[in-house]
């Protein structure tokens, strides 16, 4: 991050602002098991979108996006240290989305930024 001489505001750099995550979202239920989407940290929001390469037939391709003051958790698993929950709230309900990212450290740092954006 950097700072703007003389100021107190600090200002992102492009990449700092936005990050994108490809992801294999779990699905809980027996017969679907996992789907890529993208996850993105855009500014105040995360944004979840579709994967461009479809490969369940009933996907809907919709994006979700939620603002930052609607995180309520984002948790790497201690078991299996790539995977991840994040915990949205929504209307009156609370949305759990479960994540399983390429490596361990990946997994890692999507915690660690969704935490920093939620404390912000």
């Amino acid at each position: 991050m950097g700072e703007i001489p003389g100021s107190s505001v600090s200002y992102l750099t492009s990449t700092e602002v936005y990050r994108e995550y490809t992801l294999n979202r779990k699905r809980r239920g027996g017969y679907v098991g996992h789907h890529e989407q993208i996850l993105a940290i855009d500014g105040d929001y995360i944004r979840i979108l579709p994967s461009s390469n479809r490969t369940l037939l009933f996907d809907s391709g919709k994006t979700a996006s939620y603002l930052r003051n609607t995180i309520h958790d984002c948790r790497q698993s201690k078991k299996a240290p790539s995977h991840f929950k994040l915990v949205v709230n929504r209307d009156r309900e609370r949305k759990v989305y479960e994540y399983e990212a390429k490596t361990p450290q990946q997994a890692q740092e999507i915690c660690q930024r969704i935490m920093q954006l939620k404390d912000s």
